[in-house]
């Protein structure tokens, strides 16, 4: 492995319940040298997946997210129009730094992602 810099993979797996819906898990970070990365593969995703207008996103993989993926993951609509380019989306898992951003940010939901109840960890 090279150190060519941070690492970002999205995978897209159609959704079997939904036709509309793409499962797009997220693996690495969401930060500020990912964003190019991040935009890129959605881009790829959305094109093709071109009658999917909804994205499940799946962030329980995510190692490190700052206010930059913050921002991004705040461009999605959760309940707008889905359309090609601003589709709706729900985040549908949280690893800890996102959870940890949301809380400490103060966003008790963010695309009606609810964590799960039970002991909070460290």
């Amino acid at each position: 492995m090279s150190d060519a810099g941070p690492r970002l993979v999205l995978v897209a797996t159609p959704a079997a319940a939904d036709a509309g819906t793409v499962v797009v898990t997220v693996i690495g970070d969401l930060d500020a040298t990912t964003m190019a990365a991040f935009d890129h593969q959605l881009a790829a995703i959305l094109d093709s997946h071109p009658h999917h207008r909804h994205l499940d996103l799946d962030l329980s993989a995510v190692g490190f997210c700052d206010l930059t993926g913050l921002r991004l993951l705040q461009t999605f609509d959760p309940d707008g129009a889905g359309q090609r380019h601003h589709p709706t989306a729900r985040i549908t898992g949280a690893g800890t730094a996102v959870q940890v951003l949301m809380r400490l940010c103060r966003i008790p939901t963010l695309l009606g992602y609810r964590p799960p109840t039970g002991p909070h960890r460290r």
